[in-house]
């Protein structure tokens, strides 16, 4: 699940790189981090995974399509908020 987060808060921050660059003089080098606090309803799921892999996935290691089409909608959103 960590990856995914890293993912979100990566291609967010992208975007808004982009947005405030404008034609790109001026642009200062990003780093960008994501802390996440591990809960412990979390903590007992990975416990339980036990090695098996992705859980969103069922541990095949890529993206379902209505994942993709989540993450493809969270940051048209950020684009349309961004004006």
């Amino acid at each position: 699940m960590q990856t995914v987060y890293n993912l979100y808060a990566s291609q967010i921050a992208a975007i808004l790189w982009t947005y405030e660059g404008g034609d790109g003089s001026g642009r200062r080098p990003v780093v960008v981090g994501l802390a996440l606090k591990r809960s412990k309803a979390a903590a007992d799921s990975a416990l339980l995974a036990d090695g098996a892999g992705d859980e969103e996935t069922g541990g095949a290691g890529e993206a379902s399509e209505e994942d993709r089409e989540l993450f493809k909608s969270v940051m048209e959103m950020v684009k349309e908020v961004l004006g």
